[in-house]
């Protein structure tokens, strides 16, 4: 199946996906696709994808935006035991 080139915001996030940091670019929260304006605070549970959360916040992400459940990057940060842990890394 042929698939179009991703273009706008979500070539910008598959570029964050695959390690390039965007020098310069923003990524407006309002403008993502709605499955994508939580990824920074979905993507903890996935410890291996720290650097991919990291140029999430760089290119302006929103990194404190709430779950489902009302809970932030920054709490879960702040509830780490360790206090270098991924919540903080990524900030």
């Amino acid at each position: 199946m042929h698939r179009p080139p991703l273009s706008g915001i979500l070539a910008q996030l598959a570029r964050i996906a695959d390690g390039e940091t965007l020098t310069g670019a923003y990524l407006d929260p309002n403008k993502k696709p709605v499955a994508a304006r939580n990824i920074v605070r979905l993507i903890p549970y996935f410890p291996d994808k720290l650097g991919h959360a990291k140029g999430l916040v760089a290119a302006g992400a929103d990194h404190d935006r709430p779950d489902d459940a009302g809970i932030t990057l920054v709490q879960i940060a702040g509830w780490d035991p360790d206090p270098k842990g991924w919540g903080i890394s990524c900030l």
